[in-house]
This record gives C-alpha cells, structure tokens and sequence, in this order.
C-alpha cells in the first residue's frame, strides 16, 4: 500500500508540473472540498468550528500557540498533548526514532523560536510526501540508480522502507560528530546531498573531495554568502527545499528558483509590507488529515517574485525566504517611534561591505543595542552606524564580538536575530 502511495504521489508531481494557474486552482478547490468534509468528521476542534459555516474563507487562521493549546482536540486520532511529547521526546533522546501511535509517526519540531511543535504523520501521508518531494530533487529517472545523503535532525523510518537496488538513503544524524559523519560521506559517495547550508559550509571548509550531482539546501535560510561559497565550492547551483512541520512548501528549479508547491499545499499572503513583496504565508496542506493545518499562519517572511519565472512553471515563485518574524529587528526612529527593519537590509550593508567576509551573525540584545560578529575581523560599526543614521533610526550602540553566537551543529543557524528581550 505504502509503496503504491508512494509511486502515485511521484508520478502526479511529474505530470502536474506544467499545470496552468487555472488548473491548479481547480485542484487546490476540489482537494479543499474534499478535506474539509473529512476533517470535519474526524476532528473534535474543526468539527465545531465548521458550524453553520459554508465557505473555507471562514475557517479561523490560527497560529503555532493555538495549534498547541488545541493539540488533542485538532488532531483525528484522539490524542492527548502530553502523551505525544512522551512519545516524541523518547524517540529523540534514545534517536530511535520508529516511535509511533496507532500506526501514526510522532515527531518533534526543532522550535527555533523557542517554542517546541508536534508534528503526527500516517504512513500513508508520509508515503505521499515521499514520492511528491523526491519527484522534485532527483537528478534522474526514479528507475535509474539514486542515492541521496540526507543530513537531518530526526530521522524518517519511511526512507528505509522504500530502499531499494534503485534508491539508496543514507541518514546521517547531525547530533554525531562532523568528523564521523563527513568521513562516512566520503565513503558513500551519494549522487545528491540534502543538508542545512551550516553544514553544507563545513563541507567546503573540510575541503571534501568527491563532487556530488546535485547539491540541496534545507532547514536554514540560505543565506547569500553561503551559497556563493558552496557554489562556488562545488561548481554548481544550490537547490532549496522549503519545508516545515506545517507542510513541504516549495522547491527550486533549474532556474534557481522557489516555487510553491501548490499541488500540495494553498499558500494565501498576509503582507507586511506588500510594497517590497513581503508577506506572512497562511498555509493549508490539501492531503494531511491526521493533523489538519487549515489556515495556519507560518512565522516566516516570504518575498514574492515580481516577475514570471523563465521555467514557465504556474507555480507561485519566491524570490526568497527572508526568514523568521523572530529575525525583524526593531529600533526607534530619531521622533521616538518604533519601526521594523527586515534582515535583508542589515545583510546587504554586512555583504556588501567587505567581499572577503565569509561569516557573520548579528543578534539584536535590545531596543537600542546589537551585537555582531563578523569573519574575518573587520570593523564594519561605521557603515551600520551610517546605515541606521540615512534612515531616521536612533544610532543603536553596535558591540563587536569576536566569536559566533549561539552556534551549535544540532541546532539550526540563525545569522540575523532579534533576542527574547527585544
């Protein structure tokens, strides 16, 4: 059943990809529909909030606090908040990671704004997202041989299940030591690596010899100094996978750019500021049923892409993931107010500063003061003084560290972001 799943999910991804706007809009009403009369019947909490209710628009958005305090009664299967961290957090500590309920994986999110997540998961889900994001990187045919590194947190018992002549997963566990999981990559040699672009960096700086086919980032913004390093590195472009506990988002083409999944998930934009493109993502995941994500607004920045793509793909295109609502500083302005300023302005003034930096991080400890460390040590305070005086900010007090901050290989890397003071 799993491996019917999994082959259907593959094949549909293939053919959808040159849908029109038209018909993907079609498919997204009619698997709405569809999954709405489901979750209504299977869970407590969209149960009684579709009462007297006849349209989707009048589904409540929700947010990550809420989809926890309403954990038990949102997911179909019954099952209490605390049991499932029992069950998740068992799985992480022993890295065994074939915790399940009735059939259903429970996992962890890694709760990079500091609020931990549960994420549940049928086979058959697990099944389908399997086939729709390997339809999406695989650098041939699904009948030719593949082998693919993935470099993950918490590992997907799935991958062993679909093993096969043909397809090769090899887990690495990013809790192991760097020195053992890039001595074993170098043994394995896999056609395509997928990692977080902190440890793709590592790669480079241990100088790996074999060169990969294709080369994928996930799980961290990829910031532009790193993937010009790697790029530059490897000899080739950077692919993305956008994905989260709330659903696999988007995907890069061979043009470079994100395009969302919207076979798999609807994607409606609350901007920001809709002047520059930047927008909050309210996403709805057309096929999971045993933890609905109905109108969920994902505390990400996304800046849409003005202009159409050149793969022709009727996608919606990013031109970026900005990164988190965590990561939008805010200072005063010379009148006493208060305004935001997104971290690609404060990347761009660091970027284009110095083209021999190769690192850096900047975390915002208050209103008024930043920390910053920048690789190799340059004394970049002058130009983000200069940057914060043009535009009618208060000169924040700018500390130069000399090491990074907050850096550790398990947890995800944030370059830009503002502190739990702030």
């Amino acid at each position: 059943m799993k491996l019917f799943i999994f082959l259907s999910a593959y094949f549909r991804s293939y053919t959808r990809k040159n849908w029109s706007r038209k018909k993907i809009i079609r498919h997204q009403d009619k698997r709405i529909t569809k999954m709405v009369k489901c979750v209504s019947r299977r869970s407590h909490f969209y149960r009684e909030l579709w009462k007297g209710k006849s349209k989707f628009s009048d589904f409540p958005i929700i947010s990550k606090s809420e989809m926890m305090s309403h954990f038990s009664s949102i997911n179909s299967l019954g099952l209490s908040k605390e049991r499932a961290f029992k069950i998740a957090i068992e799985g992480e500590s022993t890295r065994n990671f074939d915790s399940q309920y009735k059939d259903v994986s429970i996992g962890l999110s890694s709760g990079t704004s500091g609020n931990r997540g549960l994420f549940l998961a049928s086979k058959k889900e697990q099944a389908l997202w399997a086939g729709s994001i390997l339809e999406k990187i695989l650098t041939t045919s699904l009948l030719r041989k593949n082998s693919i590194a993935l470099f993950l947190r918490a590992n997907n018992k799935l991958y062993e299940t679909l093993r096969s002549k043909r397809l090769q997963f090899f887990y690495f566990d990013l809790q192991r030591p760097f020195e053992e999981l890039f001595s074993e990559l170098e043994e394995k040699k896999p056609k395509i690596i997928v990692a977080p672009p902190s440890l793709l960096r590592m790669l480079v700086e241990a100088k790996l010899q074999y060169k990969p086919e294709k080369i994928i980032s996930c799980a961290e913004t990829l910031d532009r100094i790193d993937e010009e390093i790697i790029s530059r590195y490897f000899k080739m472009q950077v692919d993305q996978i956008y994905q989260c506990t709330e659903g696999f988002l988007a995907t890069t083409c061979h043009h470079g750019t994100l395009h969302v999944n919207e076979d798999l998930v609807r994607i409606e934009k609350e901007y920001i500021d809709e002047s520059s493109g930047r927008f909050l993502p309210i996403i709805t995941d057309l096929y999971r049923e045993t933890q609905p994500i109905i109108r969920y607004r994902l505390n990400d920045v996304l800046v849409e892409k003005k202009t159409a793509c050149q793969c022709g793909s009727h996608y919606m295109a990013l031109e970026k993931v900005e990164g988190r609502c965590d990561d939008v500083l805010y200072f005063k302005k010379l009148d006493g107010s208060t305004e935001p300023i997104f971290p690609d302005f404060i990347r761009r003034e660091i970027i284009f500063n110095n083209e021999s930096i190769s690192d850096y991080q900047v975390v915002q400890t208050s209103i008024d003061e930043l920390d910053v460390f920048v690789e190799p040590s340059i004394d970049i305070t002058t130009n983000l003084e200069q940057f914060f005086f043009k535009k009618g900010f208060q000169i924040p007090k700018i500390n130069t560290v000399l090491q990074p901050i907050h850096r550790d290989q398990k947890d995800k890397k944030r370059r830009i972001q503002r502190g739990s003071n702030v």
